[in-house]
């Protein structure tokens, strides 16, 4: 995905919307554009492309690719709760999901629940003993220096090594 390995966020944005445009119905590209609008610090327009992304694939097996991007798009817009909701149901479909670890562990972080947040860490450091914040900060192509900083914040809250 353009925006994830080359940090062009604009531009994967641009190439999703000419996919919808082609076809409206598209779940997967609903999801993707999701995840963009995220990065990008659009946390509104991203809640309401995974909602259509959802609406379009109840059914999805794959769930948890579009549940883990709600919770993202929700940890970035600030809603702590709805995040670790979102993660909790991700996880619930694909226990070791990266994604919805990330955000689990940050999010109850920022909840002030910091067992529940180094659970989420241990678990996470057991499909990747190396992790520190600069490493899941490389996972998202943030276009807003606040919204990095808050993943900033929440991870340190959870004692996850700065390198």
């Amino acid at each position: 995905m353009s925006a994830l390995f080359f940090n062009e966020v604009e531009r994967a944005l641009l190439l999703i919307d000419r996919a919808l445009a082609l076809d409206v119905n598209l779940a997967t590209a609903w999801q993707r554009r999701g995840w963009v609008c995220g990065y990008a610090g659009e946390h509104e327009e991203a809640i309401r492309s995974l909602e259509r992304a959802m609406r379009l694939n109840p059914l999805d097996p794959r769930v948890f690719l579009t549940q883990s991007a709600m919770a993202f798009a929700h940890f970035i817009a600030g809603r702590d709760q709805e995040a670790s909701n979102w993660a909790a149901r991700a996880a619930m479909v694909k226990p070791n999901w990266m994604p919805a670890l990330r955000v689990t562990i940050a999010a109850s972080a920022m909840l002030g629940r910091i067992a529940a947040a180094k659970d989420a860490l241990k678990a996470y450091e057991r499909i990747d003993p190396d992790v520190n914040i600069h490493k899941i900060c490389g996972h998202y192509p943030f276009q807003r220096a606040k919204d990095k900083q808050r993943l900033i914040e929440a991870l340190r809250r959870a004692g996850v090594r700065q390198a």
